[in-house]
């Protein structure tokens, strides 16, 4: 799990969720939440999903990213970006992502074979 704590971090998002596709078990990235895990929401309209929408679609091959909004109190929500892992080899921008721990970073070229 990743927290972001709002759309201008899509690209980070997006290089997470990569690497989490990556990964053998997936994983989620929660937009509207700190790092520190304070709930701060987000102003969500249909722009927000688009960018969103827009920014994923740079995951290739082209990867199912289950979109879920989580209403708050104030009226402000969290969107839950999630991902299944184990599904095969993906690149964000041209570039492999891998997790270690709590961080993302770039593939090394010895881990990472494009078959594509």
């Amino acid at each position: 799990m990743e927290f972001k704590r709002g759309i201008a971090e899509r690209n980070a998002a997006a290089k997470t969720l990569c690497a989490m596709l990556n990964g053998a078990h997936g994983g989620c990235v929660l937009l509207g939440v700190r790092d520190d895990g304070d709930v701060v929401g987000l102003e969500i309209g249909h722009e927000t999903h688009q960018r969103l929408r827009g920014e994923f679609s740079k995951i290739d091959p082209p990867a199912s990213v289950d979109l879920e909004t989580i209403p708050l109190d104030d009226g402000k929500a969290v969107l839950i970006a999630r991902v299944n892992g184990g599904t095969g080899l993906y690149r964000y921008e041209g570039k492999p992502y891998e997790r270690f721990g709590a961080s993302t970073a770039l593939m090394p070229d010895d881990t990472y074979a494009w078959t594509g």
